[in-house]
């Protein structure tokens, strides 16, 4: 822009600021403490296991906290389908991606950007 003869630059605006600002991802990490038995072991292997979820948006805590039990159940009947070689996988990308799929296709207000699995035992 040119002003009293003098060339200066334009301040971009405030939205151009704010979309490239840095939003730190939001968690969801109440589904602790899973404990199932993976699929064909018929009991005789456990696994335990705690999953954090990275959301898109605040409303999508909310959400998912008013359907923790179906989405508990929803995760743990797709976890017990899994077998021990795709568990024992060091990635769990399947297994990650599975378990995403199930939760998004039951919210509304957003989605489930990736799954962590914080907490991951099998005996």
């Amino acid at each position: 822009t040119v002003e009293g003869g003098v060339v200066g630059h334009r301040e971009p605006a405030l939205e151009e600021l704010e979309e490239n600002a840095f939003v730190p991802p939001i968690f969801y990490a109440d589904l602790a403490e899973i404990l199932f038995s993976p699929l064909n072991t018929k009991g005789s292997l456990l696994v335990s296991l705690t999953i954090v979820l990275e959301v898109d948006r605040e409303v999508v805590l909310d959400e998912i906290s008013k359907k923790h039990s179906m989405i508990w159940d929803l995760v743990l009947k797709r976890l017990e389908q899994h077998s021990v070689k795709e568990l024992r996988e060091p990635e769990k990308e399947g297994i990650r991606e599975n378990v995403k799929n199930v939760i998004n296709k039951e919210l509304q207000n957003g989605a489930v950007t990736a799954v962590m699995f914080t907490e991951f035992i099998m005996q």
